[in-house]
């Protein structure tokens, strides 16, 4: 191709806008089981909400569109996958990064998606987007080394490798949603 190739996600159905911020978060009191020598356990972890539409900033029709994955974590991805990345370019998402919350007089729904054996926080934007415009608030959850790949803010993209062990990684998962 003459010029990059742009993937298109399917729009959510809802009437709101979708805000997202993801989130750097460290737990300090545990080590990452599978880093030896770090002391603490990185995630990261994105936060969808209905966005207020607005007419300016941060209001959602202004602000930037999310990439469905992070530069490093699309290459990782792209590269264990198989995928042409000199043809296709990254997925946007419908979410609008940092947008103002729409105000609402009910509390909105809160639901956990913390996918593992491959998935990571971004697997499933198109359903966690339409939950979010129909009224919900979404954390999805990178679990480093059970996740596909987490791209950290030091730009460093962990990959899944966890043992071959469902009590490890369930465990793993618990803790880190606990936290």
């Amino acid at each position: 191709a003459a010029r990059p190739i742009p993937l298109l996600l399917p729009g959510p159905t809802g009437r709101f806008p979708v805000g997202v911020v993801p989130l750097h978060l460290r737990d300090r009191s545990r080590p990452d089981p599978l880093t030896p020598g770090v002391p603490y356990r990185d995630l990261m972890v994105s936060i969808r909400y209905p966005a207020d539409p607005g007419s300016g900033p941060p209001h959602a029709d202004r602000r930037p569109p999310a990439d469905w994955l992070p530069p490093a974590a699309w290459r990782t991805f792209g590269e264990r996958n198989g995928l042409p990345l000199d043809v296709l370019t990254v997925p946007r998402t419908h979410a609008r990064v940092g947008a103002r919350v729409r105000r609402s007089r009910e509390r909105y729904p809160v639901v956990v998606f913390s996918p593992g054996l491959g998935l990571d926080r971004d697997s499933a934007s198109v359903l966690v987007e339409d939950l979010v415009s129909h009224g919900y608030l979404v954390v999805s959850v990178d679990h480093p080394h059970d996740s596909g790949e987490v791209e950290l803010p030091d730009g460093h993209v962990v990959v899944q490798g966890l043992p071959d062990d469902d009590v490890l990684a369930v465990g793993l998962r618990i803790a880190d949603v606990r936290f």
